[in-house]
């Protein structure tokens, strides 16, 4: 029987994604299977055959599919397994940081929506008084995973630790987050909107307005503080957003994607900032697709790629984190 009457039998039953991303990983581990005992010949035949069936699906029409990343990562698991590689670095930090003294810890922690998975069980590792860098690309789950630790989203499966207890809602108390955009009322002044959270965070107001005076000075804003938001620019809502975020006096402080709509003096100025908060006792997880951003101002590093965690741990003097990174998105076996 040939190879093409075969797939007309089998393929109906088998996906497009699942082929293509298997057909483009089994290409590449090829040599360490064969290393294994496996024979060249049937390796030759696999991909032969996934070939020949991901032909027929395109014939078919079917070449849009809305799984392929879930499918990819699936399947660079299970060869992972078979051949007793990991990815570049994975699993690393896992081991390093388990006995530290952690702030947040995530076991297992998925989000899924109803076109696929956001986040697949996610394990991170934040020390105290560390600034820790979350990476990926655009669309890699960074998003994601910090709005489930916030509160903003409800894991599907998973456990969130702060404080080396389960996640209550309690803990916001202790986390200021800058997610996405500023959640600010854009008709009233800077120093309103640090009004209107004072009293949400059950701030004295003796207290409570030193602190604003001294927040719109750190995130340079302290001349523009009577000024209506609407008319601020978009890296001066951002800076706002993170003098909010602050407000409370958080033990940990999240920042996804902080640096958008600043200017290079702002950005500058937003680095010796966040490098300065450990000795504050404040830690910091700090997420972007920019990896010399991050790299200038963390100490611990997580490569987030297709929804998954690929790499963590502490940054080495010296170390190639454009390597690591591109390993790690590529789904390259550790060297």
């Amino acid at each position: 029987m040939s190879i093409a009457l075969i797939t007309q039998v089998v393929t109906p039953h088998i996906t497009h994604e699942v082929i293509g991303a298997y057909r483009r990983i089994l290409s590449e581990v090829s040599d360490k299977l064969i290393e294994l005992g496996w024979h060249r010949s049937l390796l030759l035949l696999l991909i032969e055959f996934l070939n020949v069936s991901c032909n027929i699906k395109h014939d078919r029409g079917r070449n849009t599919c809305g799984r392929v990343r879930d499918a990819e990562a699936e399947l660079l698991d299970m060869t992972a397994a078979i051949t007793g590689t990991t990815l570049a670095g994975e699993g690393k930090g896992v081991d390093a940081m388990s006995n530290s003294d952690l702030i947040l810890e995530t076991k297992g922690l998925t989000k899924k929506f109803r076109g696929g998975y956001a986040n697949r069980d996610i394990a991170i590792h934040v020390k105290r008084n560390s600034i820790y860098g979350l990476l990926g690309p655009n669309g890699s789950g960074k998003s994601t995973f910090l709005k489930q630790v916030t509160g903003l989203l409800k894991p599907t499966e998973g456990e969130i630790c702060f404080h080396g207890h389960p996640w209550e809602r309690k803990d916001l108390k202790k986390i200021g987050a800058l997610i996405e955009s500023p959640a600010i009322y854009p008709n009233l002044t800077a120093r309103e909107n640090m009004e209107v959270y004072r009293l949400l965070y059950g701030l004295e107001n003796s207290e409570g307005k030193l602190k604003i005076d001294e927040l719109l000075e750190t995130v340079g804003l302290i001349g523009a503080g009577n000024k209506p938001v609407k008319n601020y620019s978009t890296g001066m809502k951002q800076r706002l957003g993170l003098a909010v975020a602050l407000l409370n006096s958080p033990e940990l402080l999240i920042l996804d994607e902080p640096a958008n709509g600043l200017d290079p003096i702002g950005i500058e100025e937003l680095r010796h900032l966040i490098s300065s908060m450990p000795k504050e006792g404040i830690t910091v997880v700090l997420s972007s697709h920019i990896l010399r951003e991050v790299a200038l101002v963390s100490t611990h590093i997580g490569i987030l790629s297709s929804g998954r965690l690929r790499y963590e741990s502490e940054i080495k003097p010296g170390e190639d984190l454009e390597r690591i990174f591109m390993d790690a998105i590529r789904g390259n076996p550790a060297v």
